[in-house]
């Protein structure tokens, strides 16, 4: 009886033992196919990512010498983005090193890519490329700690330097012919604070600069008759009453 207990006994462990068997590799391939699949909708998630991006976005690998000097950088991957701004297709480029691609890279761009590389220190900075004719505006950074590989995160600034460039020059334009114009020119606040004179209003008034023209009281610039008037048309400006734009004065 004993024996026929004993030998169920080991039957059951050895079932047991059988099940724990199967039930491991089972728990492995779901563990597997677990990771496999979060792994793959990672990917997919990056993917979007760097499709959706506003701005150009690029890995690349560094090339050195046989000294360990930094010479150039392989593409790796490029988004969207950075094919609408550059016009190259990440197909074309990858595997290949910007001076296969574009040969005529100026020496700067290898010199700040370099430092970031190398040294781990990301970099801000604007930047002209010749070969695609454009300034950028970069953010460089080092995404591991190897100098294997580095990041660029940037826009095309080239139209909006054009119109604050000839906005400079408008503003420069209209200066210079208030400056030079032979008549009296004051630009001043409502509450009557001087702003602007030209050169010409202050040789009416006498006076050689404009600080001598701020600092000199209201009522020394005007005869009494003048500066009664003066406060009248003042007083309807804080009004917000209509106020002739031309009118004499005397001083």
């Amino acid at each position: 009886m004993k024996d026929q207990s004993r030998t169920k006994q080991a039957l059951i462990q050895e079932l047991a033992s059988l099940r724990q068997r199967i039930a491991e590799p089972e728990q492995s391939e779901l563990v597997r196919k677990s990771v496999e699949y979060t792994l793959w909708k990672s990917k997919k998630e990056l993917q979007w990512l760097f499709k959706s991006m506003i701005n150009a976005f690029v890995l690349f690998e560094s090339v050195f010498d046989d000294d360990g000097n930094f010479i150039s950088y392989r593409f790796v991957h490029i988004n969207d983005a950075y094919e609408r701004i550059t016009g190259v297709k990440n197909e074309e480029v990858t595997g290949k090193t910007v001076h296969e691609v574009w040969p005529e890279t100026e020496p700067e761009w290898i010199k700040r890519y370099g430092e970031v590389a190398v040294t781990g220190a990301s970099q801000t900075f604007e930047l002209y490329h010749a070969p695609t004719k454009k300034l950028y505006h970069c953010n460089v950074y080092r995404p591991w700690d190897t100098k294997d590989h580095f990041c660029v995160i940037f826009e095309d600034i080239t139209e909006r330097k054009q119109v604050e460039e000839a906005l400079r020059r408008s503003e420069e334009n209209f200066r210079r012919s208030l400056d030079e114009s032979p008549l009296g020119v004051r630009i001043v606040t409502i509450e009557g604070e001087t702003l602007y004179a030209n050169r010409a209003i202050l040789d009416i008034h006498g006076y050689d600069s404009l600080e001598e023209l701020k600092t000199t009281p209201t009522e020394k610039r005007y005869t009494p008759e003048s500066y009664a008037e003066h406060q009248i048309r003042r007083e309807k400006r804080k009004r917000g009453d209509d106020v002739p734009s031309e009118y004499e004065i005397s001083i």
